[in-house]
């Protein structure tokens, strides 16, 4: 399997010695299979190669632990090549409970939120969820005509807030403003601006959802 093509490429393989029935021991190394990256570029390149592969690889019917990988192939000091035997200890001393996403990733979820929400109000012909004041107007037929602000809860209503400037072009790519708001902003008018926001702000470009 090859993702990309020519000097873009990354090559996966999956190596894998089991069959339906197979009994797999809990007293060796219980290993169903393995994704190897290989790529000629760079060891970046292989990592993220290596990551799209685990993202479209389809495990039903045992326990394993693809999310685990994941975020270790996001770890900087696994990324710079920084691998002790120790590295689990050091980066997972409470153990795996999930992966965290960074600050720009979050961004980027407020943001896909936000397209979301649009894209229904769309559907209804408006916006369906009295949130927050957008700046942006629904024309008759549904399309947006404006750059539009509005406010995204992230973690429920009690969670963090981020105000989402975007524009939506006719290509269908979005290009976005992120700004994280302080928890005491009080109000989720995005017409009202925050007490002190903090110095936590992205701009974030994303393609055709």
């Amino acid at each position: 399997c090859v993702e990309g093509e020519g000097e873009e490429s990354c090559h996966i393989r999956i190596d894998a010695g089991v069959v339906p029935g197979y009994n797999v021991s809990p007293f060796y190394d219980p290993i169903l299979s393995k994704v190897i990256s290989y790529s000629a570029r760079s060891r970046g390149h292989a990592i993220r190669g290596l990551g799209s592969a685990l993202d479209q690889y389809l495990l039903k019917g045992v326990q394993h632990n693809v999310p685990f990988v994941r975020d270790v192939l996001r770890n900087r000091d696994f990324v710079k090549g920084y691998t002790p035997t120790s590295f689990i200890g050091e980066h997972y001393p409470d153990g795996f409970s999930g992966g965290r996403l960074s600050k720009k990733e979050t961004a980027e979820f407020a943001v896909i939120a936000r397209e979301i929400g649009r894209k229904r109000g769309l559907l209804m012909k408006g916006p369906p969820l009295a949130l927050a004041n957008a700046r942006g107007n629904y024309s008759h037929d549904g399309e947006e005509e404006e750059e539009e602000e509005v406010v995204v809860c992230m973690g429920g209503i009690f969670g963090d807030i981020y105000r989402v400037s975007s524009k939506t072009h006719d290509d269908g790519s979005v290009t976005a403003n992120v700004t994280k708001m302080p928890k005491n902003s009080g109000s989720l008018d995005a017409g009202s601006e925050p007490e002190e926001a903090e110095e936590e702000s992205h701009a974030i470009a994303l393609s055709s959802l």
